[in-house]
C-alpha cells in the first residue's frame, strides 16, 4: 500500500559517487518494500517532479495529480526496478508520459493522427526540448482555433475539449443540434488543415 502522508522538501543532485551508492541502496530497499525508502525518495525527488509538471501543464491542480500518479506507479513497480536505475530519470519519464497521455486523449477525441506523431516523438526523447515542443504544440492548436469562425470554435470547444454531447452543447448556445454537428464538422476538417499547413 502507498504510504499516505508525505511532506515534501528540497531535491537532491546526482553529481558525486555517495549520492548513486545512495540511491542505489534506496533502491534495495525499496525493491524490498520499505516504506521509509520510499518516504526517502519522495522527500528527494517530489518538490522537482511537481514543478516540472506544473511548467508543463500550466495546472497546480493536475501537477499534483501526475506526481502523486508517477509516485503511485513507482511504488507498484518497486519489485522490478533495476538497481543501476536512476530514479529520478524513472520517475521523471512516468510523469511525462502521464502528461502525454492526457494530451494525446484530447487530441484523440479531435481526430489528430498528426499531432499524435508529434507526441510520440516527444515520448521518445529524453531532451530538455521535449517541453518546448509541448508548448510549440499548444500554441499551434490555441492559434489555429482563433482562426475559426466563432460557432465552429465554440462547437470544438465544447464537444471535443469539454466532451460535451451535442445536446449539451447546443443547449448552452442556444442552436439546434444539428447546426452543432455541422458547425462542428467543418471546424473539425478548417482546423485540421490549418494545423497540417502550418
Amino acid at each position: 500500500m502507498v504510504p499516505k502522508k508525505i511532506s515534501i522538501f528540497a531535491g537532491v543532485s546526482h553529481n558525486d559517487k555517495n549520492t548513486v551508492r545512495s540511491e542505489r541502496q534506496l533502491i534495495e530497499r525499496l525493491r524490498g518494500d520499505s516504506r521509509e525508502a520510499f518516504d526517502e525518495i519522495y522527500r528527494m525527488y517530489a518538490p522537482r517532479l511537481l514543478l516540472y509538471c506544473r511548467a508543463v501543464t500550466k495546472n497546480t491542480d493536475t501537477a499534483k495529480e501526475v506526481t502523486q500518479v508517477a509516485f503511485i506507479k513507482l511504488w507498484d513497480m518497486r519489485r522490478s526496478i533495476r538497481a543501476d536505475e536512476r530514479i529520478d530519470a524513472l520517475i521523471f519519464r512516468m510523469a511525462r508520459n502521464e502528461i502525454i497521455d492526457g494530451f494525446r486523449q484530447q487530441l484523440r477525441r479531435m481526430e489528430y493522427e498528426d499531432y499524435l506523431t508529434c507526441i510520440d516523438r516527444i515520448v521518445a526523447s529524453d531532451t530538455p526540448l521535449t517541453v518546448i515542443e509541448y508548448h510549440e504544440m499548444l500554441a499551434k492548436l490555441r492559434s489555429a482555433l482563433d482562426l475559426l469562425p466563432s460557432t465552429q470554435r465554440q462547437a470544438i470547444t465544447l464537444c471535443r475539449l469539454q466532451g460535451l454531447d451535442s445536446h449539451e452543447a447546443a443547449r448552452r448556445l442556444n442552436l439546434s443540434e444539428q447546426t452543432i454537428r455541422n458547425q462542428l464538422s467543418l471546424g473539425l476538417k478548417r482546423l485540421s488543415g490549418l494545423l497540417i499547413g502550418s
